[in-house]
């Protein structure tokens, strides 16, 4: 998909949604592309075709004109380096948060958040720290057993319980067995 097409179907999720939005300015080597308000929530949106694109300079304007208006920093794209961008799955790039369209969509439709973010090593969910440890006192499971059923150290387990995230499959482990 182009890019000003891409845009112009940002704008039109954002519309259908609530959003109030900037007029479309057209400028190219802005730090954004338009920004959008519904309520209490300002958005400082930059679309790109490939999000290899997003510079650490324009990522730093982005997030500064975001702090000034007390807005949200926001990148939406269609693909990296290596592939497509996944549905469900929040990307970073300098501190900026990167979504795929149809996730923005089903987010602003729905009110489905993302709940897997992509970082070295591969993609991971937030665990419910509160939940893990009360599933484990109920079923009186140790920091051993658990970290047996998940295939990880007792230490990792730990860091769970601390507030780590974890791996895609190693989530899925816990939720299979919890």
């Amino acid at each position: 998909m182009k890019r000003d097409a891409l845009v112009k179907e940002t704008r039109e999720a954002l519309a259908k949604t609530g959003f109030f939005l900037s007029r479309p300015h057209g400028e190219r080597g802005l730090c954004f592309d338009l920004v959008a308000r519904r309520d209490d929530t300002l958005l400082i949106v930059k679309v790109f075709q490939n999000v290899d694109a997003l510079s650490k300079e324009t990522a730093q304007e982005l997030k500064a004109i975001a702090r000034t208006l007390e807005g949200s920093p926001l990148v939406v794209g269609e693909r990296s380096g290596t592939g497509s961008l996944e549905d469900g799955v929040i990307y970073s790039r300098f501190g900026v948060p990167i979504l795929c369209r149809s996730t923005l969509l089903e987010f602003l439709e729905e009110g489905v958040p993302p709940f897997l973010f992509s970082a070295p090593g591969g993609l991971y969910v937030r665990l419910d720290a509160a939940a893990l440890r009360r599933m484990r006192d109920e079923r009186g499971l140790s920091l051993g057993a658990l970290a047996e059923i998940a295939g990880v150290s007792r230490r990792t387990i730990q860091m769970y319980l601390d507030g780590m995230a974890a791996t895609l499959d190693v989530a899925m482990r816990l939720e299979d067995v919890l």
